[in-house]
């Protein structure tokens, strides 16, 4: 029971974790900032590199560095076709989060009638699916 518990516990924490870590990991906004000691500008615009020269009360002075295009096509690409798999994978947790929290008297009932149904190839009257 302890063990079901956690499990159900872990799920509920977990729930939609897939997609928001695709949409996080492979974002095609996301900058780079490097201190403004690490490298001079006059080496970034050797390099040709698009940035933005930026004061950060935290940080500090530096430079902020957009992703390259093909950066941006790579990274929208991982999205529009990892989106599906993982929101799958979130669809599969609900399922199995639904599943244990449910009563387990009932999930027999729709078993026994899904079946039954399958069986015999129609719908059977509730009277004969019920005790």
């Amino acid at each position: 029971m302890m063990k079901k518990f956690i499990f159900f516990i872990a799920l509920l924490l977990c729930q939609s974790c897939c997609t928001k870590v695709l949409w996080s990991a492979a974002s095609p906004h996301n900058v780079v900032w490097i201190k403004q000691d690490a490298i001079s500008e006059a080496a970034l615009k050797a390099r040709g590199v698009e940035y933005r020269k930026c004061e950060d009360a935290v940080l500090g002075s530096g430079f902020v560095i957009e992703k390259t295009k093909a950066e941006k096509f790579r990274d929208y690409s991982v999205v529009a076709l990892g989106t599906p798999i993982t929101l799958v994978l979130d669809g599969v947790t609900l399922v199995v989060q639904a599943v244990l929290s449910a009563d387990p008297g009932q999930i027999a009932n729709i078993a026994v009638q899904s079946t039954l149904n399958c069986s015999v190839g129609k719908a059977l009257p509730k009277s004969a699916t019920q005790p």
